[in-house]
């Protein structure tokens, strides 16, 4: 209700009420000037549009979905990239048309179970989808990159690596700045010096996925150790310049499957697999590799204004969530994922 005071009483100019999912209940609405109504947003009825803007995009009470794509589709893909609140306005809200949220859940957490729990025919399609794309358009970020080894055996130049292994985010340009999956990368603390690089991105047990910023701005997956290496080389200085004087240095990849031996593959039968986890220790011997056997589940959190993201299980094809170290392309250590712990380096 909008109310006008005056020296002594309270006027009444303007009365809103809502169906659950936003249309609006007529009454006796005396000014139409104020147009921020259902949860505080701006009704856009220019032309009879009658839609609100949440500010990713816009969100239609008369079908209650939106009109545009979830820009963060890839965390949801159990939903439809087109609905409002996973069909629950009495519970949750988005406030701004980028993800769904529940404002009453122990510290205002999202309803993260939904996060990344992906089905298996949605993963297989965009696995099937990131392949043709792959070979209609040759990667191409520079395999010419100088001091970057290709083989196992190349030596370096002498020049010690800097002491400074920040994570390599490859989420940048595929997931929206303040999405739980960039979070997780700015959020990851790490010691200087300690040689252990973590890497942030989309992945399965064939490669990475990666948006490729030199290539007019498209989405590719690297499905080989070189290529990798050379992606991992070109966002990241202290990477490229460690893997040319072959330093013994640590992999811990934060995207899903990509250290699996096991999926759930056509028709929902366990599959066995080389994961390209193992295919990158046995190339470069010098890097021994960390990766989870499953799917990743993020958690992101928050609290008084702010917000952190984090890695809260592994959910494996069987089993339990593990991290797996693999060196000189052999399992070397299989460790429980425990929730606030990072996996330990094996000797």
């Amino acid at each position: 209700m909008i109310q006008k005071n005056t020296a002594s009483t309270a006027t009444a100019i303007q009365e809103s009420e809502y169906y659950a999912f936003g249309l609006n209940v007529p009454r006796n609405d005396v000014s139409t000037q104020n147009k921020y109504l259902y949860n505080g947003k701006e009704l856009q009825d220019e032309n009879a549009l009658n839609q609100y803007d949440y500010g990713a995009r816009f969100y239609d009470p008369v079908i209650a979905r939106w009109n545009t794509l979830d820009p963060l589709a890839e965390v949801s893909r159990r939903w439809s990239p087109y609905n409002y609140v996973m069909n629950n306005p009495i519970r949750l809200i988005d406030p701004d048309g980028m993800s769904s949220g529940d404002p009453n859940s122990d510290e205002g957490q999202v309803d993260a179970q939904y996060s990344y729990l992906d089905n298996q025919k949605a993963e297989q399609q965009a696995k099937d989808d990131a392949k043709n794309a792959a070979v209609s358009q040759a990667i191409s970020i520079g395999f010419a990159v100088a001091g970057v080894p290709s083989g196992g055996n190349q030596q370096g130049n002498g020049e010690s690596a800097t002491l400074d292994e920040p994570p390599i985010n490859l989420y940048k340009g595929i997931s929206l700045p303040g999405s739980m999956f960039n979070q997780a990368a700015e959020n990851q603390p790490y010691t200087n010096g300690d040689g252990k690089f973590y890497i942030y991105g989309h992945g399965n047990t064939e490669g990475v996925e990666y948006f490729a910023e030199n290539e007019n701005a498209s989405f590719s997956f690297a499905f080989t150790p070189e290529k990798i290496n050379v992606l991992l080389a070109t966002r990241s200085p202290e990477w490229k310049k460690a893997m040319a004087e072959r330093k013994k240095i640590t992999a811990i990849f934060y995207a899903c499957q990509v250290g699996a031996t096991e999926v759930i593959g056509t028709g929902g039968k366990l599959e066995t697999r080389i994961p390209i986890a193992q295919e990158f220790s046995k190339k470069y011997p010098n890097v021994t590799v960390i990766a989870p056997n499953g799917y990743l589940v993020f958690l992101q959190t928050f609290r008084q204004g702010t917000s952190t993201s984090a890695v809260v299980a592994i959910h494996p094809a069987r089993g339990e969530g593990q991290w797996i170290t693999y060196r000189n392309g052999k399992i070397v250590n299989k460790e429980k994922f425990t929730k606030g712990k990072e996996p330990s380096v094996a000797n």
